[in-house]
């Protein structure tokens, strides 16, 4: 009667394999993007890490500090991993409202996750609002 349950790990639609699921993470001093030009809360965020769990950052061979790359189905970032030891192995969590244009690579200012979703297709039927979070992408370090 029922469809046996997708398996999370291979949705990419370019028939690659996703490793992670990119969750969102709230930060104390932001409200979506206000905060970011407030220059004591600048000092303490001066951009948007992506935090992993111990072990995936041993597993990618990284450490806090290190520049990482997260590709989904509609783009790709680079942001600046960050350790989390409260985070379940295989996901990646990240805050939203930071970033400049889309050709910035440069993680020191903050990364856009919204280069990872899609306005066309993964849509809420309610309300046509995207796939913002548990998001299927590949995780690698950057040398």
């Amino acid at each position: 009667m029922f469809n046996e349950p997708i398996d999370c790990y291979s949705l990419l639609r370019d028939g690659g394999t996703a490793t992670y699921r990119l969750i969102v993470r709230r930060i104390r001093d932001m409200y979506n993007s206000t905060g970011r030009f407030v220059a004591t809360i600048r000092e303490r965020l001066p951009h948007n890490s992506a935090y992993l769990n111990p072990q995936d950052l041993m597993a990618l061979q990284c450490k806090e500090g290190d520049r990482i790359e997260i590709t989904s189905d509609h783009g790709s970032i680079v942001a600046i991993a960050a350790e989390d030891a409260a985070l379940r192995s295989g996901s990646i969590s990240i805050s939203h409202g930071f970033g400049g244009l889309p050709n910035n690579d440069d993680p020191s200012n903050g990364v856009s996750t919204n280069l990872l979703t899609s306005t066309d297709i993964d849509l809420q039927t309610i309300n046509a609002m995207p796939r913002m979070s548990a998001l299927p992408v590949v995780v690698r370090a950057l040398r």
